[in-house]
């Protein structure tokens, strides 16, 4: 336990949260892998459109900067399509088969998921998300995307002298 501050002098404040939850816009990715990604590809459960496409590769991938290292996790909404859909999604690279941080099949229509945990350095990051060669599954649409950090405090600035 640490000792009591000097008298006169208060405790510093407890650390406080430093990242909120980051919403991403579905339609801002910013670079595709193996062939067209569509905004209005299924449905989603509050109405609209989602995100993805009747492909066997079809990836797309959003930039998301961390203001801090952390345990970080994407939460995504999915929709619904009326193709057998598989997604597969990834920080940092491009998902597989066999390597990804979220998977959803079709029990995960109209479904919220969320990703593995990963720990990142503060910065610029890619989360890909959609289908990998895997014998023609194509996307389960994806409505939302919310980063959010499950570690994350710092420390507050220390008090003027």
């Amino acid at each position: 336990m640490p000792p009591p501050p000097p008298p006169g002098l208060s405790p510093p404040p407890p650390p406080t949260p430093a990242v909120s939850p980051i919403s991403i816009p579905v339609g801002a990715f910013d670079q595709t892998s193996g062939g067209a990604v569509s905004t209005s590809f299924g449905t989603c459960p509050g109405g609209g459109q989602g995100t993805g496409y009747a492909r066997d590769k079809a990836l797309a991938r959003y930039v998301v900067t961390l203001p801090v290292k952390g345990s970080y996790v994407m939460e995504v909404q999915f929709g619904h399509s009326g193709h057998m859909d598989k997604t597969y999604a990834r920080w940092d690279a491009e998902p597989t088969t066999a390597n990804y941080d979220l998977f959803a099949g079709e029990t995960a229509t109209n479904k919220l998921l969320t990703s593995e945990a990963t720990t990142l350095d503060a910065g610029t990051h890619a989360f890909w998300i959609g289908s990998s060669p895997d014998g023609n599954w194509y996307t389960l649409p994806w409505c939302a995307l919310t980063v959010k950090c499950l570690n994350c405090m710092v420390a507050p600035p220390p008090p003027p002298s």
